[in-house]
Order: C-alpha cells, then structure tokens, then sequence
C-alpha cells in the first residue's frame, strides 16, 4: 500500500526521477491495455479536474470526523490517468486524510494522513514574514484584522506530498476518492498531481 512522503523529504533530483518513472510505467501499461501500439501513439498530459469528473480543484464540505465523497469517476475508455502527489492550496488547511478506493468503495488501494505533511509550515511562515520589511508586515496585520483571517505572503502550496507508489487507474476502470477533516468544514482546496495517457490527437471531453 502506498504510504505519504512530504515533498521537503524528496531532493529536487528525486522528484524528477520519480515523475520520469511514473510516465515511463504509465506508458508502458498503456500500450499493454492496448491504447496504442506502440508509445509514439500516445499522448502524456498533466492532469487536470475534468479528468476525475470535478470543476475545479476543491474538495466538497465537510462533518468532522467522517470521510466525504470527493472523487466518484470512471476512468474513459481510450484513457489511463495515474496519481502521484497532492497539493494543498489553502493557508488554513482542514482535509487530514485521504482515502482512494477502487471499484464502488470495494477495495481500499490506500489511505493517506496528511497531518504530518503540515508540520513544520507555521515556522517557515513566522520566519518567513519575520524576514519582511517592517512596511510590508504593517499591511499584512492591518489586512488579518479586518478580515479575522491570517494574511501570509506567497510561499507556494503550504503543503505537498508524494505517494510511495502512484496510483494508476485503467481504461473503464471506476475509483473513489474521499476526504476526511477532523473538524466540520466549509470545503478545502486539494490539488491531486497525476498525468492522463492517451492516443495522439485525444482531447479533454
């Protein structure tokens, strides 16, 4: 089963290897379900929401403590799609956990805790805007006060994290993805790093 590791773990050279090998294997079982016959008939492109049957990348809300639907999609039948990372686009995160099902919720492929993917985010954020000029930290509380919410500057995704092994779903293939929070929430804002294999010439239906 594929467990979580926080990308700060994975040296930039090791992340590319891994996404290289990712495609090369997603190429490869491509041809072997006959998408192709050979791989200079496929196609490899990133992954994008209307791939798993979403409109954006943002997670649906949820009751504390219980696992949500997100993702309920059957994959199309001239089409793989493989999942490697998730990126967290909130600054007040609330999903905690992930858990990927294969069929109808009949086999569990995995579960992934997030919590520890955070930790260490609000040093770098403190020190981060401790580095700033006394100016730009003025505005910075002036905007958290008449909002109620933290105001931070743009330090990329708070979160990322790569799957040991990627997940790759199969022409008519049928997977659920569901989202937990510990606490009741509006929704979060997830993005699931991945690419979709298909023949030249294939578009986003």
């Amino acid at each position: 089963m594929s467990t979580t590791i926080p990308s700060r773990d994975i040296s930039i050279e090791d992340r590319q290897k891994y996404r290289e090998r990712t495609i090369e294997a997603a190429l490869h079982r491509a041809v072997d379900k006959g998408l192709a016959s050979d791989q200079y008939g496929l196609t490899c492109r990133d992954l994008a929401p209307e791939d798993l049957g979403l409109t954006a990348w943002a997670t649906p809300a949820m009751s504390g403590g219980t696992y949500t639907s997100w993702v309920a999609h059957t994959v199309a039948s001239r089409r793989l799609t493989c999942i490697y990372k998730v990126l967290q686009l909130s600054n007040n995160p609330t999903v905690t956990s992930l858990r990927i099902w294969l069929g109808p919720r009949a086999t569990t492929l995995g579960m992934h805790e997030l919590e520890a993917c955070y930790s260490g985010l609000p040093i770098i954020k403190n020190l981060a805007k401790a580095l700033m000029s006394p100016e730009a930290k003025e505005v910075m509380d002036r905007l958290a006060g008449r909002d109620g919410m933290e105001i931070s500057p743009d330090f990329g995704a708070p979160m990322e994290a790569y799957f040991s092994e990627p997940y790759g779903f199969e022409p008519n293939s049928h997977y659920v993805i569901e989202v937990k929070s510990r606490r009741n929430s509006p929704g979060d804002y997830l993005v699931l790093g991945g690419y979709v294999i298909e023949p030249v010439g294939a578009t986003i239906s």
